[in-house]
């Protein structure tokens, strides 16, 4: 199962609008990294022992902040723009498919 917001974050109307799921980073690796998962590529296995991808608010404001202030095209963004703005390589049906538990 993904992982889902803290039930915390809908009990408190002042919350944060963004917090990470606390279980990420065991989802990251069971579902992008280990070698028996549908979903690992190749490119991934240098993250395996990592310190890993919790994208926190930040680092959200932090990328929101170089845009506004520079451009798409400063420091690299225009790669993370381009790739926002195509369709998905894997389908969300597809996603959900081979990231749900074997049964």
């Amino acid at each position: 199962m993904r992982p889902q917001p803290p039930h915390s974050l809908f009990a408190d109307i002042n919350s944060p609008a963004f917090v990470p799921a606390e279980d990420m980073p065991e989802w990251i690796e069971a579902t992008f990294l280990d070698p028996s998962s549908p979903l690992r590529k190749e490119e991934h296995a240098h993250l395996a022992h990592a310190e890993i991808f919790t994208i926190r608010g930040h680092d959200v404001e932090e990328l929101l902040g170089v845009v506004c202030r520079y451009g798409a095209d400063a420091a690299d963004v225009r790669a993370i723009v381009d790739a926002a703005n195509q369709p998905p390589v894997i389908a969300r049906g597809q996603i959900a498919m081979l990231a749900a538990p074997a049964s």
